[in-house]
């Protein structure tokens, strides 16, 4: 089969990976790499006619060389770079805005990517709705691919970067913080993990590479996953509470109907039935809910419904602002090695 990604059909020599074609260019990949320059040199079309196309195998994982065709042919990793003897400063030059793309550095930017992915996902479910759709080998099931994977960004962060590296790389952070919220069971190398009682087939999961991590970012990650929940628990049980409490503003029964609220929905929205933490889409949940449940509009003034927005949105920001600093993932010791 041809990959429909990197299927040119004017490329003049098809490479085989793991079972999938891609044809390209011989003048583009040589131009850049010796390397191929003198594999396509040796190649042996074994065909008995000059217009048919040789293919060339190669030996390596599929979906980092994907990426690294995309580089080489002016879109959106390094693993393949010096194998290929490609110049690496100007292909990691090359990459990086696309990433800082992908993995924003502000809230703003995070909260539009998560409506770009929302309306994203809207169209896939609907769109898996048609036989047609589903029956078409030139269509995808899964966001992932089209969507960029957490791990082997973090694993780009730390490939020719000095040690200690610091200021963090920009993108680093956002990745993190989507790692963490991503149940351990949904990796794409273990199909053995994505099944069973965990697995909800209706349900369109992202999923991530974790074999990618070292020990030290495993250790990062997992010290992230316990600061968001925990700092998710101390804002449910303290934070929020006490600046309702402290409100000089609104009446007694005003607190209680959103206290009643907090209790019945938002400490659950923030500390569970969800696996894994993501406190700030359960914020941004409970900010929209502020403005359309029928029991507040009832029981509590649009004007300290609005102060209460306020509060939960300074939480939003204050992790936020913890994660991108590296507080959350302890990123100080990040680029240390193991």
């Amino acid at each position: 089969m041809t990959s429909k990604n990197q299927d040119f059909v004017d490329g003049d020599i098809d490479l085989l990976i793991a079972g999938h074609k891609y044809r390209v260019h011989k003048a583009i990949l040589s131009e850049n790499s010796e390397v191929f320059a003198d594999l396509f040199a040796l190649a042996d079309p074994h065909t008995n006619s000059p217009e048919e196309i040789a293919t060339v195998e190669l030996h390596d994982d599929e979906e980092p060389f994907k990426i690294l065709l995309h580089s080489l042919y002016g879109h959106d990793t390094l693993d393949l770079a010096d194998k290929y003897n490609i110049e690496v400063k100007s292909l990691h030059a090359k990459l990086v805005p696309f990433i800082q793309r992908d993995w924003p550095d502000t809230l703003a930017a995070w909260d539009a990517m998560e409506a770009h992915l929302a309306a994203l996902e809207a169209k896939l479910q609907e769109d898996l709705k048609n036989p047609a759709y589903r029956e078409d080998p030139n269509t995808t099931d899964v966001l992932d691919t089209i969507l960029p994977e957490p791990a082997s960004v973090i694993r780009f962060s730390t490939q020719y970067k000095p040690v200690p590296a610091w200021p963090l790389p920009r993108y680093l952070p956002a990745a993190l913080y989507h790692l963490a919220r991503l149940p351990p069971y949904v990796d794409v190398d273990d199909p053995g993990m994505n099944i069973g009682i965990y697995w909800d087939f209706n349900e369109i999961v992202r999923s991530a590479k974790r074999e990618l991590l070292t020990r030290r970012q495993l250790m990062c990650l997992m010290i992230g996953i316990d600061n968001l929940r925990l700092n998710s628990a101390r804002f449910a049980f303290e934070g929020f509470p006490t600046a309702v409490a402290e409100d000089g503003m609104a009446s007694e029964a005003e607190k209680r109907v959103i206290l009643k609220w907090w209790t019945e929905v938002g400490m659950k929205k923030i500390l569970g039935p969800y696996e894994m933490p993501d406190p700030l889409a359960r914020m941004r949940e409970l900010t929209e809910e502020l403005r359309t449940s029928a029991a507040l509009l009832e029981g509590a003034s649009s004007e300290f419904r609005e102060r209460v927005r306020v509060v939960i949105d300074k939480e939003r920001q204050k992790i936020w602002n913890d994660v991108v600093e590296g507080e959350t993932f302890s990123l100080y010791m990040f680029f240390y090695p193991d």
